[in-house]
């Protein structure tokens, strides 16, 4: 009997106190364009809630010219960049003239494998396909770009479980899925010699050539780039950047439920900083007050953060194998192994940075899901004598059979660490 369940959750809870008057004014939330327009489809902006709280003084004069300007930077480079970094869709440089031709993304260079021809980028999408190499190599691959097979073999797994409930094609139970997935990771280049020979860079074209992996001068197999992981935090870091640029200074950004970034120092009214809080993993499928955290922290400077786990609207599930023990099931692709990584039943990863920014942190936010706690621990010292950046890690492990959770934690948060009050939590420091 395949029992399992289907998790559906936003990771971060986020709250602005208006309690006092430090601040004077009225937030006003922007959201990007809730549909965006293919050569011949309407899709969301990065398949998630993209949005910006901004917070306008009292003071300001011409309240309704600001807000204005705010969301036309905020929304016309949010579909900018969507339809650059998208590896499923077509899109017109220009809708009103469609003479101009089609916008150069990744779906361009994942159609290019192994025609041993250099596609011409737009410099956006050539800048994220370099940090996106230089984040694999980094991480030793335990974040990746190139599982993009994979990511498309977990989806239809995912889409069968959520809209049918039947996991039959789970590997578990599929021996033929299982052999589709061995073949699909022996395709998968891990170390770095292996990247720099299946995508070469042009910088002085902006141009890149998109070659499979070989072994004997021998094709092992189909792969294609997946950025998904980075996408929406680099997109953060170049909104953020252009805004900061016009002087709009006061707000938060949001990518989808699992990351936020700080527009300058936050704004918070009272005497500890702007809440955040990750999602109690055992609430994660309720709606609304059911929803409860399992801690949060105040931050008062200015910050990113991002959270990984394996509890994700849509594409996460678990079932017990024949022992009685958990599988689960989830969006994160360790490229080692092709399957989703669970080590030491942690449901989820936040990471927290003053200096290092939103993209790298949603690539190490994945690194520290595929890595062991105590081996995340020490990419943690690699990265902040690397960047010489801080970084703070609070783990979320799971025990389902016991319905407890365990947080891990680097850092207490200026003594800010709250624990949610529901029963079976506890923490440790590390």
């Amino acid at each position: 009997m395949k029992k399992f369940n289907i998790l559906l959750v936003s990771f971060i809870l986020f709250g602005c106190d208006s309690s006092s008057n430090k601040y004077k004014g009225a937030w006003e939330n922007i959201y990007a364009k809730e549909l965006i327009t293919t050569i011949n489809s309407k899709v969301n902006p990065f398949n998630t809630s993209m949005s910006l709280k901004y917070f306008v003084s009292e003071e300001i004069e011409n309240k309704e010219t600001l807000i204005q300007e705010v969301k036309n930077i905020y929304q016309t480079n949010i579909e900018s960049l969507h339809k650059k970094y998208d590896r499923h869709y077509s899109y017109y440089l220009d809708e009103n003239n469609k003479d101009l031709g089609l916008e150069k993304n990744i779906k361009d260079v994942n159609e290019s494998l192994d025609t041993n021809t250099y596609v011409k980028l737009n410099k956006e999408t050539y800048d994220l396909l370099k940090l996106g190499v230089e984040y694999t190599k980094y991480s030793e691959g335990y974040f990746n770009i190139f599982v993009g097979e994979i990511t498309d073999f977990w989806d239809e797994v995912f889409k069968e479980a959520y809209n049918f409930g039947d996991i039959s094609l789970d590997p578990y139970y599929s021996n033929e899925q299982k052999e589709k997935l061995d073949l699909l990771v022996k395709a998968v280049p891990i170390v770095n010699e292996e990247i720099d020979s299946v995508l070469e860079f042009k910088d002085d074209t902006l141009e890149v050539k998109f070659n499979s992996l070989k072994e004997n001068n021998s094709s092992k197999g189909k792969i294609s780039i997946s950025v998904g992981g980075i996408a929406k935090g680099v997109a953060t870091d170049i909104v953020k950047e252009k805004l900061l640029e016009k002087g709009y200074n006061q707000g938060y950004l949001f990518s989808g439920g699992s990351s936020v970034s700080s527009l300058g120092t936050p704004i918070y009214n009272n005497d500890k900083g702007q809440y955040l809080s990750v999602v109690d993993p055992r609430t994660a499928h309720l709606f609304g007050d059911d929803k409860k955290a399992a801690l949060g922290v105040y931050l008062s400077e200015e910050f990113s953060m991002s959270t990984s786990g394996n509890y994700t609207s849509g594409k996460s599930y678990s079932f017990k194998d024949d022992l009685d023990n958990y599988i689960t099931r989830h969006h994160i692709i360790n490229s080692f192994t092709g399957y989703p990584e669970y080590k030491e039943g942690v449901a989820s990863v936040s990471i927290f940075s003053k200096k290092l920014n939103a993209g790298i942190l949603d690539a190490f936010s994945t690194t520290l899901v595929n890595k062991s706690i105590e081996d995340g621990l020490l990419f943690r010292e690699k990265v902040m004598n690397d960047y010489n950046a801080d970084l703070e890690i609070i783990y979320i492990k799971e025990n389902l059979k016991e319905e407890t959770i365990e947080i891990i934690t680097t850092s207490d948060f200026n003594k800010t660490l709250e624990v949610g009050k529901q029963k079976g939590i506890s923490i440790s420091y590390v």
